[in-house]
C-alpha cells in the first residue's frame, strides 16, 4: 500500500482561467461573501498574535497598557473607516475587476511588471519583519534575552 501524493504529477495543472479566480470579470452573486466572513477576515487580520504579543512588550518598556490597547483600537477603527468610506465605494462602483487588473489595462504590462517586482520587494521586508516580530514572540515565551530599545 502506498501513500498518494499530494501533488499529482499525472493530473495536468489547470490553466488560471479555470480555477476559481475572478481576476479579469465580476464576480457573480453567488459567489459573494457575506457580513460573518468579513468580521472572520478582519479578526485574522487586525487581531493577531503579533498585536497581542508586542503590547506587552511595549507595555515592560515604558508604555502604559492604556496606550497600547487605545491605540490599537484607534487604528483599527481607522483601518474599518478607511475602508468603508474608500475601498468599499470604489469596489462597488468599479466591479468589474481587481486593481492589478485594472491597472494592467490602464497602464500597460510593462508598468504591471514594475508593480509586481515593487510589490515582491516590499512583500520580502514584510516577511523579514513578521519573523522578527515572531522571534521576539518566542524569545519572550521563553524567557530569552531580548534586544533593548538602543539595540
Amino acid at each position: 500500500m502506498h501513500e498518494q501524493s499530494i501533488l499529482n504529477l499525472a493530473e495536468p495543472v489547470q490553466p488560471i482561467s479555470a480555477v476559481d479566480e475572478f481576476g479579469r470579470e465580476t464576480v457573480p452573486e453567488s459567489k459573494l461573501n457575506g457580513l460573518g466572513s468579513f468580521v472572520g477576515w478582519y479578526i485574522g487580520d487586525h487581531a493577531s498574535g503579533t498585536k497581542v504579543r508586542i503590547g506587552p512588550w511595549f507595555v515592560t518598556h515604558g508604555v502604559t497598557a492604556f496606550d497600547v490597547r487605545f491605540r490599537m483600537l484607534l487604528r483599527n477603527f481607522m483601518a474599518v473607516l478607511s475602508w468603508r468610506f474608500l475601498c468599499a465605494p470604489l469596489a462597488v462602483r468599479v466591479r468589474q475587476t481587481t486593481l492589478y487588473d485594472r491597472l494592467e489595462r490602464v497602464y500597460g504590462a510593462e508598468l504591471a511588471l514594475l508593480y509586481d517586482l515593487a510589490n515582491g520587494l516590499m512583500f520580502c521586508f514584510l516577511a523579514r519583519t513578521v519573523v522578527s516580530v515572531s522571534a521576539t514572540a518566542m524569545g519572550t515565551s521563553f524567557n530569552l534575552k531580548m534586544p533593548e530599545m538602543n539595540d
